[in-house]
């Protein structure tokens, strides 16, 4: 197949992210049987057809979280018969619900930066770690998704793991705000 066809068929897929619509409907587009774009469309993707479709409708549901619609008026606007099926798909893509996403990136919007009292606080400076995600989520990296926000975790674990580096965090008062820039890397004597 093509790369130019599998192009077609995302092209076809991100016009049509509200629409209903089958995976035939997308190979007839592309002028391919269902059975061959399918399985050619999952050796370049990594995913199925309709798993891409649920994971792209996922991604362009986030902005609409934001204007106050319903979370199930945006689940049935792309495609999902039930509000439980958009809130595990986009648990599954993005690492949290819709309505805490809601939540965090309405915070973000009104947020007014503080200080933090160094006087008054008990900050420590120490690896970072896998439950450090909601609270790298909340105050860190709040552009990356928790889902994001894990992976990029799990690589400075490995590197650690490695001997190859580490990463460092700051903790005031048993919540993460911040991470040292850059890695720190393991010097062998």
């Amino acid at each position: 197949m093509e790369a130019g066809a599998i192009q077609k068929a995302k092209y076809f897929i991100f016009s049509h992210l509200t629409a209903r619509f089958t995976l035939e409907d997308i190979a007839n587009e592309i002028s391919y049987s269902k059975y061959h774009f399918s399985r050619e469309f999952r050796n370049v993707t990594g995913l199925s057809v309709m798993e891409f479709v649920r994971k792209e409708r996922v991604m362009d549901a986030r902005s609409q979280l934001l204007l106050g619609k319903s979370i199930f008026e945006i689940a049935l606007d792309y495609g999902f018969d039930t509000h439980t099926g958009f809130t595990n798909t986009f648990f599954k893509y993005i690492g949290c619900t819709p309505s805490k996403f809601r939540k965090h990136k309405m915070k973000g919007l009104n947020y007014i930066k503080g200080e933090v009292s160094m006087n008054d606080s008990n900050t420590i400076i120490r690896l970072v770690e896998m439950k450090d995600v909601n609270d790298m989520w909340e105050n860190v990296l709040s552009r990356n998704t928790p889902e994001e926000i894990k992976e990029r975790i799990q690589g400075d674990l490995d590197r650690y793991e490695n001997d190859t580096g580490f990463r460092l965090v700051a903790e005031v008062d048993g919540v993460v705000v911040g991470m040292l820039a850059g890695w720190h890397h393991i010097k062998h004597m």
